[in-house]
């Protein structure tokens, strides 16, 4: 079972590279059972500590992290909350943005409401055109197809 400090120093060393592999590697790890949801739960508790003491420039990137563990754990209204903060925070980074998009798609996708999934996907893919970014067009084009299959 992986312990707390561990889980943490993995949340740290990531990047929006892999973000979208670390996401599904934590949902993998809370199905095979080798982290429960209370180990989750104290690893959101421990974070949502660090964001008061947290530099501003830094927590939009707390609040992603625990937009994660929101969703992991079916607390969808506060993984919302925090996505709503990653807007607020991060406005003029357009990769976060569409970043944090993504992530309101799968929070609208696990709620049922697809039309707000399929807004948000519009939104990212109008970003991910923008930067040129071919990874991120990918991604939104596969999330679009994705609700329109739901």
């Amino acid at each position: 079972m992986l312990g707390i400090s561990v889980l943490i120093s993995f949340m740290y060393m990531l990047n929006f590279v892999v973000i979208d592999r670390t996401f599904q590697t934590l949902i993998d790890i809370v199905k095979d059972g080798k982290v429960d949801h209370a180990i989750i739960e104290k690893l959101v508790s421990e974070l949502e500590e660090l964001e008061k003491s947290y530099p501003v420039e830094l927590k939009y990137l707390l609040n992603f992290y625990l937009s994660l563990l929101y969703i992991i754990l079916g607390n969808y209204s506060k993984a919302e909350e925090c996505l709503k903060k990653v807007l607020k925070l991060a406005e003029n980074d357009l990769n976060l943005l569409c970043r944090a998009y993504m992530n309101f798609v799968w929070l609208y996708m696990m709620m049922g409401d697809f039309k707000k999934a399929e807004d948000f996907a519009k939104k990212a893919l109008k970003i991910a055109e923008e930067l040129k970014n071919e990874f991120l067009i990918k991604k939104a084009k596969n999330l679009l197809e994705r609700i329109r299959k739901d």
